[in-house]
């Protein structure tokens, strides 16, 4: 990515974007990405973070016509560590829609931190329907 400054292109960088926040790769402080991604390599907690945008304030307004959950088999996989959606909160969802659940040491993203471990969870998930 490259912006320009009159003729010359300039390299930006996510450490670049940031400016005064991030002085370099190696001293990387991230608020989101200690949010979201605390279990996952700096270089992608810093881009995912870049990549977020602000939910859609018609979120808040829209009806639900239906709960899945209430009608389908569901599985939840609980992240321990979460420090976006707290794991007490997981918990209390996942029993309410009668989930059957799988709890992880990891992040909002855990996820994606732990493919393995998800996949898993959606095999056995599939083995079941």
């Amino acid at each position: 990515m490259t912006s320009r400054a009159g003729s010359s292109a300039t390299p930006v960088t996510p450490v670049a974007i940031y400016g005064t926040v991030l002085r370099s790769p190696t001293h990387v402080r991230n608020p989101p990405a200690d949010q979201f991604c605390a279990d996952l390599p700096a270089e992608l907690a810093l881009a995912m973070s870049l990549a977020q945008r602000p939910i859609a304030a018609a979120a808040f307004a829209e009806e639900a016509t239906g709960a899945g959950w209430k009608t389908v088999p569901s599985w939840y996989q609980i992240a321990r560590h979460d420090n976006a959606l707290s794991p007490q909160a997981q918990r209390f969802m996942a029993e309410r829609m009668g989930a059957t659940t799988e709890e992880v040491d990891g992040s909002h993203v855990a996820f994606i931190a732990q493919p393995r471990r998800t996949a898993g969870l959606i095999k056995a998930a599939l083995s079941k329907l």
